[in-house]
């Protein structure tokens, strides 16, 4: 009876159209089982490295044996190769000519060990780079090349669950109000280069620590703090000082909003950078740039969780935008996105067109600041799933990859 049950629930999976993903076979696909107890030649059923049974090619998984070479072989740089796993694909950077020339110039500067010179590259983006994995690996393999040039830019406060820099030294004590442009909610548009600006409580001293990653037990000493500011109405007083050197107090009241820059310097270098605020009245910070004193270079992370063109448009004035990356002067802006957009309308109309026009507009705005800066453009994770053992991408990726190419031309990246 059970069998006989079976037997038509599987026949039944065949007869309603609705039931395929249920089918235990597909036309094309091996049959069930078979391929357990027949195995083809030259292979044999093994678990792979995922704990799934698998049918392995036996002479492929065989080292073929090898001269060995008598001269010590050259060794690569850790990390010079990628490992080989399907279904990942290797994609060739597609670079118009001089579209990285202004970037691969500055590197080359430092190189040559130019005194105190610092090649920055920033790098907007969402939850793919919110935790600083992708970047975190870029940053350090190019500091391992080029020099430490500092962590870079930084908030002040954060919310884990949207932004994340692991390593880097960021405590605070007392209420800081923050918020980002996925969510919005400032009275203006203006979030700074991290896409995140934070407010202190109007009454009470509360104070945030800023420092560099820990390099063999000690914080990385530091020579550059520039911290960068809101002016606004009733705004009050703020002191910051490198550990061990004099400070400054800002006076951040003002009869309107604006932005305000402040560097300061520790030549002997500091480990930490601490602020104050006075209880005076509410400060609004959107963050500090924290550099060594050079060669070197930076790859600063400013993605926030969710974010998207929607939120870089909505959110981030033009003005404000242009005004903080004039000031951070970067050699090469990166902008990474597209995985919260594949469902936008303006995506799926046409050939996407409208999504492209979007796309080219934000670009426009990150590169008002420095537009003789190297520009590029990464396209989204493929945020694949496994469907009958195979790996799918998610549903008009190839659409969002097509329109970022084109886009990427028209703008030059």
């Amino acid at each position: 009876m059970i069998a006989a049950g079976v037997l038509l629930f599987v026949a039944g999976t065949y007869a309603v159209p609705q039931a395929e993903p249920l089918r235990p076979w597909l036309p094309g696909e091996p049959l069930p089982l078979l391929h357990l107890v027949m195995p083809e030649p030259g292979t044999e059923v093994r678990l792979d490295s995922h704990g799934e049974i698998a049918r392995v090619d036996v002479q492929a998984a065989t080292p073929t044996p090898v001269a060995v070479a008598t001269a010590e072989p050259t060794p690569e740089p850790p990390g010079a190769r990628l490992p080989a796993r399907p279904p990942a694909i290797a994609t060739v950077l597609d670079v118009p000519e001089g579209g990285l020339d202004h970037y691969f110039s500055a590197l080359a500067a430092v190189e040559d060990g130019e005194p105190g010179r610092v090649v920055r590259a920033l790098h907007w983006g969402d939850s793919t780079i919110a935790a600083d994995g992708i970047t975190g690996t870029v940053r350090e393999r190019m500091q391992g090349r080029f020099g430490d040039g500092g962590p870079g830019f930084l908030a002040v406060h954060t919310d884990p669950r949207w932004q994340i820099r692991p390593g880097v030294l960021r405590k605070q004590d007392g209420e800081w109000t923050s918020l980002n442009i996925t969510f919005g909610g400032a009275e203006t548009p203006r979030y700074g280069l991290a896409g995140n600006v934070s407010t202190s409580a109007p009454e009470g001293e509360i104070t945030a620590t800023l420092g560099g990653i820990r390099v063999e037990g000690n914080r990385q000493p530091l020579h550059r703090f520039d911290v960068h500011y809101q002016q606004q109405p009733d705004g009050g007083t703020v002191s910051v000082v490198p550990r061990g050197h004099r400070g400054v107090v800002l006076e951040t009241a003002a009869e309107g909003i604006g932005d305000r820059y402040r560097e300061l310097e520790a030549g002997k270098g500091a480990t930490t950078l601490w602020i104050k605020t006075h209880g005076d009245g509410p400060v609004t910070l959107y963050g500090v740039a924290l550099e060594t004193e050079g060669p070197g270079v930076t790859w600063e992370t400013l993605g926030v969780a969710g974010s998207s063109i929607g939120s870089m448009t909505a959110h981030q004035a033009r003005y404000h935008l242009k005004s903080q990356v004039e000031r951070r002067q970067p050699d090469l802006i990166v902008y990474q996105t597209g995985g919260n957009e594949l469902t936008y309308p303006t995506l799926l109309g046409g050939e996407g067109e409208k999504y492209e026009e979007s796309y080219l507009k934000v670009l426009d705005k990150l590169r008002a600041g420095r537009p003789e800066a190297s520009c590029l453009m990464i396209g989204p994770l493929d945020q694949a799933t496994r469907v009958r053992g195979k790996v799918v991408s998610k549903e008009n990726l190839d659409r969002m990859i097509r329109v970022q190419v084109r886009t990427a031309a028209a703008a030059g990246c």
